[in-house]
């Protein structure tokens, strides 16, 4: 079983959809994007998505990318 990373369609607008398109590259995640995560206040003012059912979120696309990035490796280090 992998993790899983899940974004909000309309995130991805707001500028996840670069932090997607790295992840995609991966092969140690599922990825899934849903039309809406009911995050609407947190969607409108930042980048976020969840992990494995965790909020993850940030003001720019770098910091989403480094915090996905830190919730996989202490994943794996949880197995």
């Amino acid at each position: 079983m992998l993790p899983l990373v899940e974004f909000c369609q309309f995130n991805l607008l707001k500028g996840s959809q670069i932090v997607l398109e790295h992840l995609e590259e991966r092969s140690d995640i599922d990825i899934l994007v849903s039309d809406c995560l009911s995050q609407c206040s947190l969607c409108a003012k930042s980048l976020y998505c969840s992990f494995e059912g965790k909020i993850i979120s940030s003001d720019d696309a770098v910091g989403l990318e480094l915090l996905i990035n830190d919730e996989i490796i202490e994943w794996y280090k949880d197995l």
